[in-house]
Formats: C-alpha cells, structure tokens, sequence
C-alpha cells in the first residue's frame, strides 16, 4: 500500500491483528516495525506498543500511555508551538 507517497508492506496476525510494518526511509534504509501489546478499546483491538528497527538493530519503542478512541480533538491541538 502507498500512503503520502510511502511504500508500505503490512504483515497481518493470524488474529488479524497488524503484526508488522515495514516501510523504506530515504535516510534510514528499511525500518521494520512490530506491533504488540494489544488490549481492547471500545471494541477495537488495538497495540499499545511499537518497536522499530533498522538493519535488523532497535531503533525506537514507542508505548501509549491511554488510548482512547473517537475522542473530539479542538483544532488547537494540531496548531504549531510558538
């Protein structure tokens, strides 16, 4: 799939859950990202965490905090810092 002009390859779970991303950074090379941590939210079973490499070393964690879905954002949120 091609989103914003990136190239992704989704790898789906026997669960159908998203198990693994993998996406090419101009940069970085191949960045594989695995998904884990699922839990339930409002029906939707969603990761809590994910966890990127490039060349096959950890690259990053990123772990949520709270997940909430369908939550109305103000359009100040998405306003630049000053």
């Amino acid at each position: 799939m091609v989103t914003q002009g990136v190239v992704r390859s989704l790898l789906i779970a026997a669960d159908c859950s998203l198990g693994t991303e993998v996406t090419t950074n101009a940069q970085l090379g191949e960045v594989v990202t695995r998904y884990g941590a699922y839990h339930d939210v409002d029906g939707w079973n969603l990761p809590a965490v994910g966890e990127a490499f490039v060349g096959g070393a950890p690259f990053g964690l990123n772990a949520a905090i709270e997940t909430r879905v369908n939550v109305t954002l103000d359009d100040d949120a998405f306003a630049r810092p000053e």
